[in-house]
């Protein structure tokens, strides 16, 4: 059985896989640390970064009796293993919950109520947050504190965008960005956890970020994923929309997070698409995302009608996007792919083809109508 895709527990980096080609981030976060000159510390970026994980790294040392360095903690002391067992009296980490945002009464009662209080077993008391569930009330009733914490008490933030903050909260804060990770790093990532065939998909549509790479590795849809994004592209227009949403809808599972990364998938090929059509003009050879479909995608390509074939392209391109953000809120799989075929046969069915006109009264439009 296949794993679940963006599964938090399995997917999660482990404290060690979060310090991998870090150096200059963990040097710059150990000296804060030491110098003790920071009370709020941001962890700022995408989801899969590692951003969580340093965070709770560096927790665990500071928390910790007898720490190796200010980010590895002795893993022994009863400390440690108070933190492991989620037990710890002086870390609290508050995160969505059942909730969508952090209430403000919960932020009141599980953090600005505890604050006079002084650390129970460790040197100092850490709060760690998501703060990309903070709304600006959650964050205002924050302000105070991080402005004037009482001694011996530090913030962890973690956040995936620093324009979701407010200005008074990233001037009390400050930020630390675990880097991308580069394919080298990313093979060391995947081989430590068991994946030794080299995974190309993981490889290219990572794009760095290493909890990715492994949500990648570990789902057995996405390879089937792609295959069916390439094809749903390739046969285009030959597909009417019922029978792509057919091949489509048995793969995700009526999973957002799927059905995203199969549209992810659909703008690699596009991107792909429109590197062919360079290089039929300039004679250089660009490195695909899927290089292993050169020859489909090549194919498809020389299938398609001549005219304006980059501005064809551009137009797939802008209505996938936009759609793609349509789609993240909410997922209707049938009428998206009915919305996404009639999209992609609207970019590459010839001029006075009638393909599929009479499907379109009947069926939702998604956007404008694209027309050459």
């Amino acid at each position: 059985m296949a794993r679940p895709f963006l599964s938090s527990m399995s997917n999660a980096l482990n404290s060690s896989e979060s310090l991998i080609g870090q150096a200059e981030v963990l040097s710059r976060l150990e000296q804060i640390l030491c110098e003790g000159r920071a009370q709020s510390i941001l962890f700022l970026g995408p989801r899969g970064s590692g951003r969580h994980s340093l965070a709770r790294a560096a927790a665990k040392a500071l928390l910790c009796e007898e720490p190796h360095t200010a980010l590895r903690a002795c893993d022994h002391c009863p400390s440690c293993r108070y933190f492991e067992a989620q037990a710890h009296p002086d870390f609290k980490e508050i995160d969505q919950g059942e909730d969508k945002v952090i209430k403000v009464e919960r932020l009141r009662r599980d953090v600005l109520a505890d604050l006079p209080m002084k650390p129970q077993i460790s040197r100092v008391k850490v709060t760690l947050i998501d703060g990309d569930v903070l709304n600006e009330q959650g964050q205002n009733a924050l302000l105070k504190s991080l402005e004037e914490p009482p001694a011996g008490t530090i913030f962890f933030l973690t956040g995936e965008r620093s324009d979701v903050f407010l200005p008074t909260i990233l001037s009390r804060s400050v930020l630390i960005s675990p880097r991308l990770l580069t394919p080298e790093e990313i093979r060391e990532l995947l081989h430590s956890r068991g994946f030794e065939e080299e995974n190309e998909i993981a490889l290219s549509f990572s794009a760095g970020i290493p909890g990715r790479a492994l949500e990648l590795a570990g789902d057995e849809r996405v390879a089937a994923l792609r295959e069916q994004a390439v094809m749903v592209l390739t046969s285009c227009p030959e597909l009417n929309p019922l029978q792509s949403m057919e091949k489509i809808q048995p793969l995700l599972s009526e999973s957002k997070e799927h059905w995203l990364l199969f549209l992810d998938f659909l703008q690699s090929a596009l991107r792909d698409l429109a590197l062919l059509l360079a290089e039929s003009d300039t004679k250089v050879s660009f490195r695909l995302l899927n290089e292993d479909k050169r020859g489909e995608l090549r194919a498809f390509l020389q299938k398609m009608p001549q005219d304006c074939p980059a501005r064809r392209l551009d137009a797939a391109m802008q209505g996938l996007i936009s759609l793609r953000k349509a789609e993240a809120a909410h997922v209707n799989f049938e009428l998206a792919s009915w919305q996404l075929q009639l999209l992609l046969t609207e970019c590459f069915e010839a001029k006075g083809e009638k393909y599929g006109k009479s499907h379109r009264s009947a069926t939702p439009r998604a956007g404008e109508s694209l027309v050459f």
